[in-house]
């Protein structure tokens, strides 16, 4: 399954070169960041970092709030959230 997730998104990638200069937003980039982490390590296991580390702890909570999703359902998560990202032309609106 995971070389299926991996051919997939290969395939977006060179699919969405048209994208430009598209910029996800902050929350779309912590999806991501929380699906790869459940995907390539599991559940968040780590300590939740101080305060003062804003950026740590926002990427804390988004990957500590997946709990015990399993590996697979966050790689397809991860690739259906590419699969609207690849829809997103360079004006920011979806594509027909």
């Amino acid at each position: 399954m995971a070389s299926l997730v991996l051919t997939d998104s290969s395939q977006l990638t060179s699919d969405s070169q048209h994208l430009g200069s598209y910029q996800p937003s902050h929350e779309l980039m912590l999806r991501f960041y929380a699906y790869f982490k459940q995907a390539s390590e599991g559940p968040c296991t780590a300590a939740r970092p101080a305060f003062w580390e804003v950026v740590k702890k926002m990427k804390w909570d988004a990957w500590n709030k997946l709990g015990n999703m399993p590996r697979e359902e966050a790689m397809n998560n991860y690739v259906e959230e590419l699969k609207k990202v690849s829809k997103i032309g360079y004006y920011g609106y979806l594509l027909a």
